[in-house]
């Protein structure tokens, strides 16, 4: 069926498009010149966005869309435009969510083709707008969109709308050839971002909305699968060392934290144990995508694992997990409304199974990884409120639209600066000694260091301690705030600590130096200053230059007694 729209259609598109833009641009605007947070830091640090803007295209995953990031960096320096340019993205990705949602609701809903052309456009239009519009300021999505790291993100969910669009297409309008376009948006999808590699499977349901011979359904959908087969063998070769295995860089520190779980032991058993968790984790994802309770969000959310493993729900919940796509492809039988809501439901199901393939527990539920597969809610939700009078839902909408705006907005409060990323995590946190905490508390040591509350960061780097002895780093920056507040005992002992950890720490080695000096203790001051500019240290070289000067100008000073320069 091909609907066309009369005046009142065409206003509304027109009307829908500028609320689309300008809803989102309101929320987001007074945020473009926030600074790096988080995994930001990572794309700016050591020139690393400059090599980003020499490679635009390879056959390795998120190479583009950092390329994006750097290009711009390149221009102009500017940190408000690569936000802007996320915000562009988004926006076009809730364009894209409003289209397919009209185009799907039309394919689905064969009981209003007996209503007047006009009524069924105005109930379509109305719905497919509600929904877009309120995933466009929706406070989960923020985590998508306002952090410049998840540029991959918002990319492989672009390229996958699109990829939807032109795969129902195929059918809606008997176009094999878009099955060829379809598959090519595919590929930029998954080399956009790795994690969008399940999406054949995931639109393959949308097949079963669209009437036509079953041979022909099961033709196109075979050529989906096999041209966008090269693409999806590439990255998995790319990204199979990560496949049942603890890649994230600091999981071995947290897994004794774990050692009450006795499968851990077992061969495989934390991939056991992370797939029954993640399996839970399903259902937070979208309860959290339907009630965004900004009480528990945070760029780091952490959960007691042995809790959960202990408690009852946890195996029902996996289960319940495992078993419900048969029930949804069951279903799709039924067509209508009801196979849009499965639709949606394996859509979301089979791109979520990426955080099955590796072992999760430092970073266990992250909420802008759900931003790939929240279009599946969208036709989850579209289809729940297909048959809602078109007054209520608009009366029902904007209510929502405020709250969602609000509590987006402090959501883009959390995730303006450094400091309020982790301050905000940590008052999120259930227990101050959850498996994990001691990444928020160091981090949050940190912002405190920079905004000069030496003791409340000396604090924050005890309890990191206290969590996990082994991070070097947390005993240098404590050493550090102690010796900003001339406790130099108290420093010098948490640099030996972290030269324990690591010996060729130059920078605890520099500190030693500093120490040395401000004791008066010269000849261990150059020992440890000479040490440092061994590991590369250019800082120590100076420092070390310019007492070799002051030694041949006779300005050393008294040598205090032996005991007084001792560790």
């Amino acid at each position: 069926m091909v609907l066309r729209l009369d005046n009142f259609g065409r206003l509304s598109f027109v009307v829908i498009g500028i609320f689309s833009l300008l809803i989102p641009i309101f929320l987001y605007f007074p945020f473009f010149e926030s600074t790096l947070v988080f995994d930001d830091h990572g794309l700016f640090a050591n020139s690393k966005v400059y090599e980003f803007a020499q490679q635009p295209l390879d056959f390795k995953p998120r190479t583009f869309p950092y390329f994006t990031i750097g290009f711009i960096h390149v221009l102009s320096q500017s940190l408000a435009l690569n936000r802007i340019f996320s915000l562009i993205l988004h926006i076009a990705c809730a364009g894209l969510l409003f289209a397919l949602l009209r185009a799907l609701l039309v394919a689905t809903t064969r009981e209003w083709k007996e209503i007047a052309c006009s009524q069924h456009s105005r109930s379509i239009v109305l719905l497919s707008a509600v929904v877009a519009i309120g995933f466009a300021v929706h406070p989960v999505a923020v985590y998508g969109v306002a952090y410049l790291a998840q540029r991959a993100g918002l990319f492989a969910t672009l390229f996958s709308l699109l990829s939807l669009w032109f795969y129902r297409r195929a059918f809606a309008e008997n176009r094999s050839v878009d099955i060829i376009t379809a598959a090519l948006f595919y590929s930029l999808a998954v080399f956009s971002k790795e994690h969008a590699i399940m999406l054949p499977l995931a639109a393959l349901p949308l097949a079963a909305l669209y009437e036509g011979s079953r041979r022909l359904h099961f033709k196109r959908m075979a050529l989906y699968l096999v041209l966008c087969l090269p693409a999806a063998l590439t990255v998995l070769l790319a990204s199979r060392h990560i496949v049942a295995s603890s890649y994230e860089p600091d999981v071995a520190a947290m897994l004794p934290q774990m050692q009450n779980i006795a499968v851990m032991a077992q061969a495989r058993g934390e991939w056991l144990v992370s797939i029954i968790l993640q399996a839970g984790f399903f259902f937070d994802y979208l309860a959290y995508w339907i009630v965004p309770d900004v009480r528990f969000l945070s760029a780091d959310m952490r959960f007691d694992f042995v809790h959960i493993w202990s408690s009852w729900w946890i195996f029902p919940k996996a289960f319940l997990f495992f078993v419900s796509p048969l029930v949804a492809i069951y279903f799709l039988r039924k067509k209508g409304l009801v196979a849009l809501f499965c639709c949606g439901y394996l859509y979301s199901w089979f791109l979520f199974m990426t955080e099955q393939a590796a072992v999760r527990f430092q970073e266990p539920f992250v909420l802008y990884r759900s931003y790939l597969w929240a279009p599946g809610y969208a036709m989850m939700l579209a289809a729940v409120c297909a048959r809602i009078p078109r007054r209520w839902l608009l009366m029902a909408a904007i209510p929502v639209f405020v709250v969602f705006f609000l509590l987006a907005r402090d959501r883009l409060t959390s995730l303006s600066t450094e400091a309020n990323v982790w301050k905000d995590a940590a008052a999120k946190m259930e227990s101050p000694t959850l498996v994990g905490s001691d990444r928020i508390f160091y981090n949050r040591g940190l912002a405190y260091m920079r905004e000069k509350r030496y003791e409340d960061a000396i604090a924050d780097f005890s309890r990191t301690i206290q969590l996990n002895p082994k991070v070097a780093q947390a005993y240098y920056n404590r050493a550090l705030a102690y010796y900003t507040l001339e406790k130099y005992p108290a420093a010098m002992n948490d640099l030996n600590q972290a030269l324990a950890l690591n010996a060729k720490d130059g920078s605890a080695l520099y500190m030693r130096g500093l120490i040395f000096e401000r004791r008066g203790c010269v000849v261990q001051a150059k020992q440890a200053f000479a040490a440092s500019m061994a590991q590369g240290n250019q800082v120590a070289k100076l420092k070390l230059e310019d007492m070799e000067k002051k030694s041949r100008a006779g300005e050393d000073g008294k040598q205090p007694e032996a005991s007084a320069c001792q560790d």
